[in-house]
């Protein structure tokens, strides 16, 4: 989260890995809930973190990626779509 123009991840000091995330060219699935305060993110259908984080009650929502040691990696996000309760 950014928040007073610093950014705080809530896992902990860094981005986390997941044996979930499928490697190389190959396509995954993210998906992320928000309920109440807590946070949980998912890929390809696992939960690989759960938060809990009261800061916020509403906002803007975006999407990060990298890879720790190899540099020169493409990461394309296609089809992004956010849904709020209810709709």
């Amino acid at each position: 989260m950014f928040k007073n123009n610093e950014q705080i991840w809530l896992t902990g000091d860094a981005l986390i890995s997941s044996d979930a995330i499928n490697q190389g060219a190959a396509t995954n699935s993210i998906r992320a809930d928000c309920a109440g305060s807590t946070l949980t993110l998912y890929a390809n259908n696992q939960q690989i973190a759960s938060v809990t984080d009261s800061s916020f009650s509403g906002g803007d929502v975006g999407l990060i990626a990298g890879t720790y040691e190899t540099p020169g990696v493409d990461i394309l996000f296609d089809t992004f779509m956010v849904f709020k309760a209810g709709y």
